[in-house]
């Protein structure tokens, strides 16, 4: 609520509130600044992983995935999240799946031990093993797609 935010700018002392003209466009590098690219890394061996194959990763912090990856050759765009809590998969991948269906995006959940399924929802699951064999970001992302479309 808008007079909420001025009794908070106005005890705090701070601005908040940032005048918005509609009419004018102006585009966010934020994420680009925080990508990373082939020869960074990421703090995960997982998520360089990614990058060795060929994908700019972008970590997230306080979201239900950890990273979007991105194949600037394909134009692709990939939900992913990393999880090794069993318990904490399955609500991971169905809210990946809900964000995956609502951004037109695939998403994928790195996890430690093969599950039952391949998928989760459209959630694609793919194991620390398989992920350390592929080689090549469209090997990857068949992988990924495949999964994810299966019932």
């Amino acid at each position: 609520m808008i007079d909420a935010a001025l009794r908070l700018e106005e005890f705090l002392d701070v601005p908040i509130v940032q005048p918005l003209d509609p009419f004018e466009y102006k585009r966010d590098d934020t994420a680009a600044k925080h990508e990373i690219e082939l020869g960074g890394t990421t703090g995960s061996q997982r998520l360089d992983r990614l990058l060795n194959i060929g994908f700019a990763v972008t970590p997230i912090i306080r979201g239900p995935f950890e990273a979007m990856s991105r194949d600037n050759s394909q134009n692709t765009v990939v939900l992913t999240g990393l999880d090794t809590d069993k318990t904490k998969i399955i609500q991971k991948a169905l809210i990946a799946a809900e964000l995956s269906n609502l951004s037109k995006r695939p998403s994928v959940l790195i996890v430690q031990k093969k599950q039952t399924s391949d998928n989760i929802g459209s959630t694609a699951l793919v194991t620390d093993d398989e992920l350390k064999k592929i080689d090549d970001k469209t090997t990857f992302t068949d992988m990924i797609l495949s999964r994810s479309t299966k019932k």
